[in-house]
């Protein structure tokens, strides 16, 4: 006697690849919400807010009161102190730009449809027979439409030292000793920053103010400037905010579309094969039962 053929059974039968797959889907589906959740949490952990070191965040407001500009200073002068008989009297005086709130510090400055400028001026003389006042003065320039590129066109600082009669007065500029010109540094069309963005600059670390075979001069070392220009306001000090969104808003939807498809494709290939192991399981009942028959 023929042994009798064997028994489909659907749960059995349906409970292999499709089941697999419906593995593979889950999966995919895990990893498109890990990926969303690792791009959003991007944006909330960029752009890194610039902290202003010691309150030394200088602003510049428009005529709606609105903050145009935004520095924030770390300079280190080194200024010869009293020169007596056209020589110099002693050694070198460090001198650092003063807090925001300074009572000597004045920060000054223009933003208009085309061009924005601060400048930051104050005088030490606790240390100094000869009192020294220094200016720090930055220019920018727009590009593009909608205020929106940005490139910083000049960097100058000044000093002047005074005292009454006794001394001449004098003042310098900036100057880089290679060349003998005035210190500008200007920025390539790759090194614009945006309107609610923020730019760190490193100057050269010796720059020397006047020439320093004279009986006076100035040099500027240690100096890390953030400079940032906004159309709203002051709470934006963050780096390139513009980017990091559109990075977001652009990745996740791919990421997410991607992902979706994936997961549909898995779906449609589940159903396939359900369907087609469901026909196969379908023709060999009817074998069966024509065998019994």
């Amino acid at each position: 006697m023929d042994p009798a053929p064997p028994i489909f059974e659907p749960r059995l039968f349906l409970s292999r690849e499709p089941q697999k797959m419906a593995a593979f889907g889950k999966g995919i589906l895990y990893l498109c919400v890990f990926f969303s959740f690792v791009l959003s949490s991007i944006e909330a952990k960029s752009p890194p807010v610039i902290a202003d070191d010691g309150n030394r965040t200088y602003l510049v407001r428009d005529d709606n009161n609105e903050v145009c500009l935004y520095t924030s200073f770390q300079m280190v002068f080194y200024l010869s102190r009293s020169i007596i008989n056209g020589t110099i009297n002693g050694d070198e005086q460090a001198v650092s730009v003063p807090k925001a709130d300074a009572p000597n510090l004045l920060v000054d400055g223009f933003c208009n449809d085309t061009d924005y400028s601060i400048v930051i001026d104050w005088t030490d003389s606790d240390s100094y027979p000869v009192a020294a006042t220094f200016a720090a003065t930055m220019n920018f320039k727009k590009y593009g439409e909608g205020n929106k590129y940005w490139s910083l066109t000049q960097v100058q600082l000044t000093v002047s030292t005074h005292n009454g009669t006794r001394y001449s007065s004098y003042s310098y500029s900036i100057r880089d000793e290679s060349s003998k010109g005035l210190f500008n540094r200007t920025f390539s069309t790759d090194q614009y920053f945006y309107c609610k963005g923020c730019k760190k600059l490193n100057l050269n670390n010796d720059v020397v103010l006047g020439n320093s075979s004279a009986t006076s001069y100035v040099t500027l070392e240690k100096t890390v400037i953030y400079l940032g220009s906004f159309e709203n306001s002051e709470p934006e000090k963050h780096t390139c905010q513009e980017d990091w969104v559109a990075f977001r808003e652009l990745i996740v939807p791919i990421v997410v579309g991607a992902c979706l498809a994936l997961l549909l494709i898995v779906v449609l290939l589940v159903y396939i094969i359900a369907f087609a192991r469901r026909r196969i399981l379908e023709k060999k009942g009817a074998e069966y039962r024509r065998l019994e028959q």
